[in-house]
């Protein structure tokens, strides 16, 4: 089936309600554009005169019944349990109509749950430069590296300053494993949190010239402003640049690698086709891993700050990539019985620290999707 570009609650207002003059002639712009879209639109509208009778609600009124039908609130919270089902418009018709579908969601599905399977905490391994390895689980701890000394509350690890100058060639390693999520302060000021299965490279002292750092994985910066000594953060071929600024880096994409600004100005070089691109706040870089180039586009901050605080932030994203998300910070495997779910696209907010269980089932209530839990794995079906 071809791709259906046409705004999908155009649709939905056709069946359920009314559309004006201007949608009325977009819509019979797209049936007419090819024999498959009038297809696809009359059995839509076949399937909800059998399965639904025609109701007379507003758009406005629908979502309201929706909401109330999915979105959980805890007392004295901001609502942070919100998924809606924004149809990916490539899906097949039972797939499709679903989101067209405002019957009360059924009774909560068997997402059989294993009390092992909990959520992510902080913990993270540190490589010191003389080879040891300390575990950061929780306990706090003092170090020292050379004339660094290096302090733990057990969520955060935190750098002194050293005028040492054997500090500047003694580099550190901070490995945070899939279920993990680790904060740092370097030693010039810089915090940095670091997401599920991501790998940090850094001097335990920075240089006159230059701060220079190197990431796997996804991390969040807020960089300490030194304009004599530019931040810099290698990730593969792409080398991200700042004076003082706040934004993430994600490179667990197998494609892309995201750099995303909050604040400030970054400067993004591709190594590759040795192109150079500015951002400024609310802008993304993607830098393809495999052929270089960086393309630019505006995103909602808040879906890429959302783990920062402890939040999954999802907006019109995959499912695929959703459980991907949640394959890290749970550290379950995920299997798709049908891959053809895993390009649903749904939007969502919720805690970072609730059950498995508690996810997965507000997923279902999207009438999109059913799991099951086996041992240490999710299944899709």
């Amino acid at each position: 089936m071809e791709k259906i570009d046409i705004d999908i609650e155009i649709i939905w207002r056709k069946i359920h309600s009314s559309i004006s003059k201007s949608e009325e002639q977009q819509l019979a712009d797209w049936i007419g554009k090819h024999p498959e879209n009038k297809k696809y639109y009359e059995r839509v509208v076949a399937y909800h005169k059998q399965k639904h009778p025609p109701q007379t609600l507003s758009t406005e009124e629908a979502w309201k019944k929706i909401n109330r039908q999915i979105v959980k609130t805890k007392p004295g919270k901001k609502a942070k349990r919100k998924w809606y089902y924004a149809a990916a418009v490539s899906l097949a018709l039972a797939t499709l109509a679903t989101y067209f579908t405002l019957s009360p969601p059924r009774p909560d599905l068997p997402v059989r749950q294993q009390s092992r399977i909990v959520p992510g905490s902080s913990k993270a391994t540190l490589i010191m430069a003389d080879g040891r390895t300390v575990a950061l689980e929780g306990n706090p701890l003092n170090l020292m590296d050379d004339s660094v000394s290096i302090a733990s509350d057990g969520e955060q690890l935190v750098y002194s300053e050293s005028n040492s100058r054997e500090a500047l060639y003694r580099k550190n390693t901070l490995v945070v494993p899939r279920g993990g999520k680790y904060a740092l302060l370097l030693a010039d000021g810089t915090q940095v949190v670091l997401n599920s299965e991501t790998t940090l490279t850094y001097p335990v002292s920075f240089g006159r010239k230059n701060r220079r750092v190197q990431l796997k994985g996804e991390a969040f910066f807020d960089v300490r402003e030194d304009p004599e000594r530019p931040f810099e953060v290698i990730t593969e071929d792409q080398v991200v640049s700042v004076l003082g600024t706040q934004f993430t880096i994600s490179s667990y994409d197998e494609k892309n690698i995201a750099t995303t600004l909050m604040e400030g100005s970054v400067k993004v070089d591709d190594a590759i086709a040795d192109q150079t691109t500015y951002l400024v706040p609310g802008e993304q870089a993607l830098f393809n891993k495999l052929t270089g180039g960086i393309s630019k586009q505006v995103v909602d901050i808040e879906s890429h700050m959302g783990w920062v605080e402890d939040l999954f932030v999802f907006d019109h994203q995959d499912l695929g990539e959703i459980m991907s998300t949640l394959a890290r910070w749970y550290d379950v495997d995920v299997f798709f019985e049908n891959t053809e779910v895993s390009k649903v696209r749904l939007t969502g907010e919720i805690e970072r620290y609730e059950n498995i269980g508690s996810v997965l089932k507000l997923i279902e209530k999207t009438e999109v999707v059913k799991f099951e839990i086996k041992n240490r794995t999710i299944i899709v079906k």
